[in-house]
C-alpha cells in the first residue's frame, strides 16, 4: 500500500513536471515569437502596431521566469546599466529642465530602458531563433520596399502622370527619362511619404537589411542555389531602392560599410589583392550608378555647394544648424540645458533664420544634441555605450553587430534617431538583442 502510494506520488509529481516543462517551452516560444513581431513591424508606418508589440513582448517578458531571477541578471549585468545609463540621464535631466516638454522627451526614449532590461534579463534565445528574427525584419523591409514602389506608380498614374510623359526631365547623355516638374515623383519623400517614413531613416533600414542578409542568409552554407540567387536579387533590390530614397547617409554607409567589410574578409582570408580589385570594382559601379539616378547625384553635388549659391540640398544649412547646437554647448558645457529645454532655446537662435524657426529644426546630429542637452556628462556616457560594445564585437568576432552601431553612428552624424519612434527603437531593440542573445551567433 505504501510503495503504491509512494509511486503514485512519483508518477504525479513526473506529470507536473511535464507539464512545467511544457509551459516554459510555451513561454519562450511566445517571447521569440513577440521579437519576431517587434522586428517586423519596425517598418510598418502604423506606430500603434510597433508599440502593441512591445507591450506584448514585455507582458510575455513578465511570465518568462520570477522576478527574483530578473532582479539577479539585472543586478550583474554590467551592459544592461550602461545602456539604460543614457535614459537615467534623461530623466536627471527633468529636474534642471523644461518638465512639462521633459516628460514628452522622456516618453519618447523609454525604449533606451525598456529594451536592455527586458532582453538582458530574458531567456536566452537560439542562435536559430536570433537568425530568424533579423531575417524577419529584413524581409519586412523588402515587403514594405516593395508596397512603396506600387503605392508611388499607382498615385502617380491615377493622377495621370506615366513614365514616357511630357512632365519627366530627360537626361540625353543616357537617354533616361527621371520625374523632375519640381518634384521628384518616384524619389525621396515622394516613395515614403505615405507610410510616414524619412527617406534618411528607411535608406539606413535598408542598409541594415542587405548586411543582414550577407550575413546571416549567405553565411549557411547548406543552401540551395536558389535560396542564393533570391539572396541575391534582394540585395540588389534594396540597393537600387536606396539610390531611389536620394539618401545621401544611406549611400554613405553602405559604401563606407561595404568597403570595410570587403577589404576586412579578402584579410581574413588572405586574398588582399583580390578584396581590392573588387572593392574598386564595386566604388566604381556605386559612381558611375549615380549619374542614373539624378536625385542622388544633385544631392551630392549640393555637399560641396557654396554657401551663397542657392541649392536646396547645401550642406551649409545642416552646419548653420549645428553651430546653433555648438553655442549651447559653450554656454552648458558640463550637464546642459535639460531634458525638453533644448529646442526652446534653439528657436530663440533660429529667430534670423525663418525656415529652421518654422520648422523647428533639431540639431540635425545626435551627439551634439546629448552634449547641448545633458552636458559632456551624457555625451561621455552616450560615447561609451557605442564604443564599449564595438570592442566587445572585435573580441568576439560579432562583425554584424559592429556594422550596426556603425551604422547608428553614420545616421547620428546628421539626424537625431533617439528623437523619433523609428530610430530610437530600432537602436534599442536590435542593439540590445546583439548584445545579449547573439554571443553564439557569430563565433566564427
Amino acid at each position: 500500500m505504501g510503495l503504491s502510494k509512494n509511486l503514485f506520488k512519483i508518477t504525479f509529481s513526473n506529470k507536473l513536471l511535464g507539464l512545467q516543462s511544457m509551459f516554459n517551452i510555451t513561454k519562450e516560444s511566445l517571447f521569440f515569437a513577440a521579437l519576431i513581431l517587434v522586428a517586423v513591424t519596425l517598418p510598418v508606418s502604423n506606430l500603434l502596431v510597433n508599440t502593441i508589440s512591445i507591450w506584448l513582448m514585455i507582458a510575455v517578458w513578465l511570465m518568462s521566469s520570477p522576478i527574483k531571477e530578473k532582479i539577479r541578471f539585472l543586478r550583474s549585468n554590467k551592459l544592461i546599466w550602461l545602456f539604460s545609463s543614457l535614459f537615467l540621464m534623461y530623466a536627471i535631466g527633468l529636474i534642471y529642465g523644461n518638465f512639462k516638454l521633459g516628460l514628452f522627451e522622456i516618453e519618447k526614449r523609454l525604449s533606451l530602458l525598456i529594451f536592455p532590461i527586458v532582453l538582458g534579463t530574458a531567456p536566452k534565445i537560439s542562435s536559430k531563433q536570433f537568425k530568424i528574427v533579423l531575417l524577419s525584419f529584413a524581409v519586412s523591409c523588402i515587403i514594405i520596399s516593395l508596397l512603396c514602389l506600387i503605392d508611388t506608380f499607382y498615385r502617380n498614374y491615377s493622377q495621370g502622370i506615366v513614365f514616357f510623359s511630357d512632365q519627366f526631365y530627360t537626361d540625353k547623355s543616357y537617354g533616361i527619362i527621371f520625374a523632375h516638374n519640381n518634384s521628384w515623383l518616384f524619389s525621396y519623400e515622394n516613395l515614403t511619404k505615405n507610410y510616414g517614413f524619412h527617406p534618411s531613416y528607411f535608406s539606413v533600414y535598408a542598409v541594415f537589411s542587405i548586411f543582414i542578409l550577407l550575413f546571416v542568409g549567405f553565411r549557411n552554407e547548406s543552401i540551395s542555389k536558389f535560396e542564393k540567387l533570391s539572396w541575391g536579387l534582394a540585395v540588389i533590390f534594396l540597393i537600387i531602392f536606396i539610390f531611389l530614397l536620394a539618401s545621401r547617409i544611406g549611400l554613405i554607409s553602405l559604401l563606407i560599410l561595404s568597403v570595410f567589410s570587403l577589404l576586412f574578409y579578402s584579410y581574413k582570408k588572405r586574398k588582399l589583392l583580390y578584396g581590392f580589385i573588387v572593392t574598386l570594382l564595386f566604388i566604381f559601379s556605386i559612381s558611375y550608378a549615380l549619374q542614373f539616378f539624378i536625385p542622388i547625384k544633385e544631392k551630392f553635388e549640393g555637399l560641396v555647394t557654396n554657401g551663397t549659391e542657392y541649392s536646396p540640398y547645401r550642406s551649409s544649412e545642416r552646419l548653420e544648424l549645428w553651430g546653433s547646437s555648438l553655442k549651447v554647448i559653450k554656454d552648458n558645457f558640463l550637464v546642459g540645458v535639460g531634458t525638453g529645454s533644448l529646442q526652446p532655446v534653439l528657436q530663440c537662435i533660429y529667430k534670423n533664420d525663418s525656415k529652421a524657426y518654422c520648422y523647428q529644426y533639431n540639431s540635425h546630429n545626435q551627439f551634439l544634441d546629448i552634449a547641448a542637452t545633458l552636458g559632456s556628462i551624457g555625451l561621455i556616457f552616450f560615447i561609451l555605450s557605442l564604443f564599449y560594445p564595438i570592442y566587445l564585437c572585435y573580441k568576439k568576432k560579432n562583425y554584424l553587430y559592429a556594422i550596426f552601431i556603425l551604422l547608428f553612428m553614420f545616421i547620428s552624424f546628421v539626424e537625431c534617431p533617439l528623437a523619433v519612434q523609428k530610430g530610437v527603437v530600432w537602436y534599442a531593440f536590435f542593439n540590445s538583442l546583439f548584445a545579449f542573445h547573439s554571443f553564439n551567433f557569430f563565433k566564427n
